[in-house]
């Protein structure tokens, strides 16, 4: 598939990594680079350089910047800084586009594994249905519990998803469902709840690989041994 002029990409680097302890993970190493940076090489050449935004904690910025011309020399990625919450870092992410961008996908750097075969599929769900969202069927076991963790009940799996990135969808509905989110006042924690919220339907796309999120440092090692592995 060729470049997609019409295509747009954020990817979101601009959380604190409170959970993680210890520097920003994004900047942690995985082999050979650093986290965010396997994101903006799997998506590089989907669409033009200055179509991909990394939205960053304004202190590490530059540091972001270093590292990706070190990496990927010659480029013209966007930066842009994040906001509060999440939903915020997009918005702002959306806000720094250019103007000929009809479709946009939002990608967590924190998932250095997601190929571009996979952000095509759900671009290709986009085109065909409205949107596209990463996710994965839930195979274990669910329970749900009070406060004290005693279990209340045990939920059916069946139509159960765990709900990845990338999540790709039509520019101007996305925005729009921000803008009511922001109206609302309501919580979401992606971007498919804040079209869900807008009343919008999304559409899942089956992620087949793994596509671990890194939360806590031991998924830095867990991660290092499936790249190796590949």
């Amino acid at each position: 598939m060729c470049i997609n002029k019409e295509l747009g990409i954020i990817i979101v680097a601009g959380g604190t990594s409170a959970r993680f302890k210890g520097k920003n993970k994004l900047l942690e190493y995985l082999l050979e680079y650093p986290v965010f940076i396997y994101s903006l090489l799997s998506f590089r050449n989907t669409c033009p350089d200055n179509q991909i935004v990394l939205v960053c904690h304004s202190d590490l910025i530059e540091e972001f910047k270093r590292l990706a011309n070190k990496f990927i020399p010659n480029n013209r990625f966007v930066y842009t800084t994040g906001g509060t919450e999440r939903y915020n870092s997009v918005i702002k992410g959306l806000n720094t586009l250019p103007k000929n961008i009809k479709y946009v996908a939002i990608h967590d750097a924190a998932r250095p594994l997601a190929n571009k075969k996979l952000l095509y599929e759900c671009l290709d769900s986009c085109m065909c249905r409205g949107n596209g969202v990463a996710a994965k069927k839930i195979n274990d076991t669910v329970k749900r519990t009070a406060n004290d963790e005693k279990v209340i009940e045990s939920v059916d799996r069946t139509n159960l998803w765990a709900v990845e990135t990338p999540q790709v969808f039509k520019i101007d509905e996305l925005k729009s469902a921000y803008k009511e989110l922001l109206q609302s006042n309501a919580f979401v924690t992606d971007d498919a709840g804040a079209m869900e919220n807008a009343g919008f339907p999304v559409y899942l796309v089956e992620s087949p690989n793994i596509n671990i999120k890194i939360t806590h440092q031991s998924d830095i090692e867990y991660v290092k041994t499936l790249i190796q592995s590949q």
